[in-house]
């Protein structure tokens, strides 16, 4: 985690990193950091599937309201150099 806090605090732009960070969060059911993270993600990776996918379960696990439209597209953008991302889908 601290990789990629280290990103955001370089770049707060960095979608893939704040994904990651929201992903972390998510495994230690932390489901607010994850919330906070997981819509800054999707500030700057409107498009990423993952993100809204991770942000639907997040909702869902932390009784947090959830919104019913996503974006169309899937972002296949490659990563900022020079930041490690994993864009990870909890399950």
């Amino acid at each position: 985690m601290e990789a990629f806090a280290r990103c955001v605090q370089q770049d707060t732009e960095i979608g893939e990193a704040w994904a990651n960070i929201g992903a972390i969060h998510m495994k230690q059911r932390a489901y607010k950091h994850a919330l906070h993270a997981l819509k800054e993600a999707s500030k700057h990776k409107v498009r990423d599937w993952r993100i809204q996918e991770n942000l639907m379960m997040v909702r869902e696990r932390g009784s947090v309201p959830h919104v019913t439209s996503f974006p169309p597209h899937v972002d296949s953008s490659p990563p900022p150099p020079g930041c490690l991302t994993l864009s990870l889908v909890v399950r």
